[in-house]
C-alpha cells in the first residue's frame, strides 16, 4: 500500500505472507517420503473422532455415562 501510495489496498496478504512468498517452498526431489520413513498415512476421517472426544458433553466418559443410565432404567 505504501509503494502504491494508497492507490491499491491489500486486504488479503500480510507482510509476513509476502516475505514467505519470496522463498520457494516446494519439497526437493531428494526428500524422503512417508514410505521411506516407515510411516503409513491415515485419513483424517479415521482418527478425527479420537481427537474430539474431550469436546463432547461428558468428554471421554459420555458413552459410559449413557450406558450407566440405561442400566438404572
Amino acid at each position: 500500500q505504501r509503494l502504491s501510495l494508497g492507490v491499491f489496498t491489500n486486504g488479503l496478504l500480510t507482510r509476513d505472507q509476502v516475505r514467505q512468498l519470496a522463498r520457494d517452498n516446494v519439497v526437493s526431489a531428494q526428500a524422503q517420503s512417508f514410505a521411506d520413513l516407515g510411516i503409513k498415512p491415515t485419513s483424517m476421517d479415521t482418527i478425527l473422532e479420537t481427537y474430539l472426544w474431550r469436546f463432547r458433553r461428558g468428554g471421554q466418559y459420555a458413552e459410559i455415562t449413557a450406558s450407566a443410565r440405561e442400566l438404572k432404567d
